[in-house]
């Protein structure tokens, strides 16, 4: 409700959670540029990895590009040490990433007197609890993942719905004692530092160590004047904190997120190893970041190692030119929601159904699915998904008006919505 608003900065404009994906889908950066378009104003998306979208509307011409090739304080870019996860030990020693070669970085850099900062996107203290015997994982009822065991409390809880329960001492199927807790969260990594740096004052920062008034304030305030020597934590670490003391990154598993079901998992992976690498070297002295995966050839893994945003560019958008996919092309997401399995896969089936009979042969649209969500079940509800996708925007757009306009999107008992531009597909 500005009166006279002269200029909008989107910061971080790269991010996924400028778009809201429940109830009524929008993107805030978009609508920043919308709103900058009617009142003739200045927008200004500022990041350090763009998203593909916004450098191909620059490089269009649709958007002025505007460079800043040298870091504020005018010092280099870290230096980063890629570390193969499969050769540095064996399989069995992996209780929390923390390599030998991570270990001596983290003791010389303690010994002059720097800050450490640690990056695992997976909170908990393991993220997998399972049967050795009859092989069952326990999952959360509402959602179609597995429980994450937090050691403080003994309890596993559900990551998405919040769902929590004791971890039983026997198996919920067998009733076999042999329940194994395995995978690494930032509470494991937590304790096994305390246990490797006795003398260290070491700190976690996610949404488990920030859920007490003025926690997260109080955590990067005791950070920032140097109170604290290493900080473990997830994607928290990552926005845009600036701490000029980080000497040191370390990336414990930096393709987590790389093999997801979704075409824009390298460039999420690509944007979160550069942002978290950008970190350090904030001073004078350049920082050093050690970047440990399984993946270390990849082209997301390799590209963020150099910073070359670039050449990262120029791989991912040729691929996802291939498959039209954004920037080169353009998806509507039609998403089938609700508590009877059955019904909603009945539904999504008689949507395709009637895509495949709306669309006209002349405007060329691919129809995905319908098919189950890469989540099948999130919160209690069952979900399916429909995906309309074509280079251009009109034809798409035409295809989803007329599944309203026959209301063919309505189904009592479930929700059904439309994503225009999805951010998300899992």
């Amino acid at each position: 409700p500005f009166k006279n608003l002269g200029v909008i900065v989107i910061d971080e404009e790269h991010d996924s959670s400028y778009k809201q994906d429940d109830s009524f889908p929008y993107n805030a950066r978009d609508l920043a540029l919308v709103r900058g378009k009617l009142e003739n104003l200045c927008v200004i998306l500022g990041s350090a990895t763009p998203s593909l979208e916004t450098y191909v509307n620059a490089a269009r011409g649709k958007i002025v590009k505007l460079d800043m090739p040298f870091r504020p304080h005018g010092g280099p870019l870290p230096q980063t040490e890629v570390l193969d996860l499969k050769t540095v030990f064996p399989i069995k020693k992996r209780k929390s990433f923390l390599t030998p070669n991570l270990i001596e970085a983290i003791s010389r850099t303690l010994e002059d007197k720097g800050q450490v900062a640690l990056f695992l996107n997976r909170r908990g203290f393991d993220t997998l609890a399972q049967c050795s015997s009859c092989g069952t994982v326990m999952r959360c009822p509402n959602c179609d993942i597995s429980l994450t065991h937090h050691k403080k409390n003994h309890d596993l809880r559900c990551h998405m719905c919040g769902f929590s329960r004791m971890a039983p001492p026997t198996c919920p199927s067998c009733s076999s004692e042999k329940l194994v807790f395995s995978g690494v969260g930032t509470q494991k990594v937590e304790e096994s530092l305390a246990g490797i740096f006795p003398d260290a004052k070491i700190e976690r920062l996610d949404r488990d160590s920030t859920q007490k008034r003025d926690s997260l304030n109080d955590i990067l305030r005791r950070f920032q004047n140097k109170e604290i020597d290493i900080l473990t934590g997830t994607q928290m670490i990552v926005k845009g904190h600036d701490f000029p003391g980080i000497s040191l990154v370390g990336i414990l598993c930096g393709d987590s997120s790389l093999h997801f079901p979704d075409f824009r998992a390298s460039e999420r992976t690509f944007q979160t190893l550069v942002q978290v690498s950008g970190r350090t070297g904030r001073e004078s002295e350049a920082g050093k970041v050690l970047l440990q995966t399984f993946d270390p050839d990849h082209y997301a893994i390799q590209m963020a190692a150099r910073h070359d945003y670039c050449a990262f560019f120029e791989l991912d958008s040729s691929m996802r030119r291939e498959l039209s996919y954004p920037p080169y092309g353009h998806l509507i997401l039609i998403k089938i929601e609700g508590s009877n399995s059955k019904k909603v896969e009945q539904k999504a089936i008689s949507i395709g159904a009637h895509c495949r009979r709306l669309k006209i042969s002349e405007e060329p649209v691919s129809i995905l699915g319908p098919a189950p969500a890469p989540r099948k079940k999130v919160i209690g509800k069952h979900r399916w998904q429909i995906v309309l996708k074509s280079q251009n925007r009109t034809f798409v757009r035409n295809l989803a008006r007329k599944l309203l306009s026959e209301d063919l999107l309505k189904a009592g008992g479930m929700t059904i919505s439309i994503d225009v531009d999805p951010v998300n597909l899992v």
